[in-house]
């Protein structure tokens, strides 16, 4: 152990000090740490009165969403009181080891420079109020990191692969985006193989195990929606128009890349400004599915797909029009990974594509001030309300069996029934 610290022992720092920062971010997340929505109203009362293998076992919404039964169902075997801190912990290292893993041999091909200005923005981005170390929201974050271990460098090392097969099988397991995931491997294969698609060339990459792990979860998450979807999404008017459609790959696509959503807004107030903008991200994603490497092109494509997916079928609302209901700066965990593929291939381009010296120590220190910009304004994130998680754990304590206890939690609007066992 004290052989694999000292030759790791960068790495590890780079672990704690994002853990750290993430944490500082908004740090009622442990000091007073509570559920966020159907971490307390789904997933703890599912294994809490069902069992944790039963709740493991059963999708929600359609589909599996292992992360999120795994560790918020590990909590019931602890005290009521101690399980929001346990689930936010595991919530800030599934996002602190996105950056750990950056830093790795994987990603050589990577400058340090690039590196550093993706890890500060990772830390630092806006819009992370709905998503900030809750793993209700997990699967966002594990979809971007087996995004990441499709274009890093591939490894032997067994304990490498063991890895790659881990995080692919929980994510997969986590969520429907698998299927984009393996639609987003296809320019792998098309790196790997020069162009040239053949039945026995597709046969044998995706038979390599990640990626035969891969389709198997797609499988079962396809096979889950099939057989269990309910129909339980809102039936809420889409709302679409241009005009909507502009101002969110404005707004909510571009602009909250950057800054908070007080001035990333302006896209929906302005439609030439919406119009514009949303040209100018169209006009780009072409430029990079036209010259990009296949590496920008997995990475693009995945988020790219979320949000298209997302916006066709969003749960945003009950009653009124969905899609201008983004106006407001809602459904912000639509976006998160968006923002983040936006950010790291413009560094990419900016500090490795660019070959002028004097271009890229201009554009290193611009890229710098808006870092430094964006943190000021964003670094801060405003603590949620205290609905008394503690006090709700001691109803479940006192309890008698088979009694019912009923307490808000976050959101204020929804409640957490339990039948004590």
């Amino acid at each position: 152990m004290k052989i694999f610290i000292m030759r790791n022992w960068h790495k590890i720092s780079i672990f704690i000090l994002a853990f750290t920062l993430i944490w500082l971010r908004r740090i009622d997340i442990l000091t007073n740490a509570q559920f966020w929505a159907e971490d307390a109203v789904f997933w703890y009362k599912d294994a809490y009165e069902q069992g944790f293998f039963s709740s493991l076992i059963t999708p929600r919404n359609g589909y599996f969403q292992t992360v999120s039964t795994l560790i918020v169902g590990a909590t019931t075997f602890i005290n009521p009181i101690y399980a929001p801190l346990l689930s936010n912990f595991f919530g800030i290292i599934i996002r602190a080891i996105i950056i750990w893993f950056l830093f790795t041999d994987r990603f050589k091909f990577l400058s340090t420079t690039s590196k550093i200005f993706i890890s500060v923005y990772l830390i630092c981005m806006p819009g992370l109020d709905e998503v900030q170390a809750n793993i209700t929201n997990a699967h966002w974050y594990l979809s971007l990191y087996v995004a990441m271990i499709i274009i890093s460098e591939e490894s032997k090392s067994k304990l490498w692969k063991a890895h790659d097969l881990f995080f692919i099988v929980l994510s997969g397991l986590s969520g429907p985006f698998i299927i984009f995931i393996i639609a987003s491997s296809v320019f792998k294969y098309l790196h790997l193989s020069k162009g040239v698609i053949s039945i026995r060339g597709l046969y044998l990459f995706y038979t390599r195990l990640p990626y035969l792990a891969m389709i198997l979860c797609g499988l079962i998450q396809a096979t889950s929606i099939i057989l269990t979807f309910n129909g339980t999404r809102s039936h809420a008017p889409l709302g679409f128009s241009f005009d909507v459609m502009s101002s969110i790959i404005s707004s909510n696509v571009f602009l909250f890349s950057f800054v908070p959503w007080n001035i990333a807004d302006a896209g929906w107030d302005n439609h030439l400004l919406s119009y514009t903008l949303s040209t100018l991200v169209i006009t780009l994603c072409v430029f990079l599915y036209i010259k990009g490497n296949w590496q920008m092109k997995v990475f693009a494509t995945l988020p790219i797909l979320i949000v298209a997916f997302s916006m066709a079928k969003p749960q945003l609302a009950d009653s009124v029009p969905q899609l201008p209901t983004l106006a407001t700066g809602n459904g912000s965990r639509y976006f998160v990974n968006i923002h983040i593929a936006i950010f790291s291939l413009i560094c990419v381009c900016l500090f490795q594509c660019i070959k002028n010296k004097t271009l890229k120590i201009f554009f290193k220190i611009y890229v710098s001030v808006i870092l430094i910009v964006m943190i000021k304004l964003n670094f801060f994130i405003t603590p949620l309300p205290d609905m008394n998680w503690s006090q709700g754990a001691e109803l479940i304590n006192k309890a008698k069996h088979g009694e019912a206890v009923s307490f808000a939690v976050l959101p204020p609007w929804l409640t957490l029934d339990l039948i004590k066992k």
